[in-house]
């Protein structure tokens, strides 16, 4: 059966896998293959990735992160002129390829898919303390005050995708909102 996609619906679509992979604690490497390949999309979309142009993250740490955030991305693409090199695979990384993948597709179709907007409330939660964003904060501060009325363990990544499986049958065309960034 042949379906009909443009870029942004295989990237959401590479996107929206990787974040399901990602909860459902698979292999790091093959979300880290998907999510690269939607972060090029979205990046080529959007002229550029918000980790590698922005300024969202403490100044400290900005190099260490963008090193890895390139590293693996290269070895899993290219064996031709290293095919007997390893590499020591951080898959921490794949939270920062995902995030900034979100917020490059919001920018493009003010729209949250339910795992792109699970995983944009799970990223404040667990990096509040090298993030600068004024909107990372301000969302920060919304889902502190509502998560104590939940229970919602959202460290327990098997609690997280049953809340993606709840919320994808109660918002099957994803959250709509208005883009407030740059």
């Amino acid at each position: 059966m042949d379906t009909k996609l443009n870029k942004i619906d295989v990237a959401i679509r590479q996107l929206d896998a990787a974040i399901r992979f990602f909860f459902s604690k698979e292999d790091p490497v093959a979300i880290h293959t998907l999510t690269c390949a939607a972060h090029k999309l979205l990046s080529d979309l959007t002229k550029g990735s918000f980790l590698l142009n922005g300024d969202w993250m403490v100044p400290e740490r900005k190099s260490e992160i963008l090193k890895l955030f390139k590293l693996p991305q290269n070895f899993f693409k290219h064996a031709d002129k290293d095919p007997s090199a390893t590499i020591d695979f951080n898959d921490e990384v794949n939270q920062f390829f995902i995030y900034d993948s979100i917020r490059m597709y919001t920018k493009l179709k003010e729209h949250w898919t339910v795992e792109c907007y699970i995983f944009n409330i799970w990223f404040p939660l667990k990096y509040s303390g090298i993030v600068t964003d004024p909107q990372f904060k301000e969302m920060l501060l919304m889902i502190n005050s509502v998560s104590s009325s939940l229970d919602i363990d959202w460290n327990n990544y098997e609690h997280v995708t049953t809340l993606i499986q709840f919320a994808k049958e109660k918002f099957p065309k994803g959250i709509s909102w208005t883009w407030k960034g740059e």
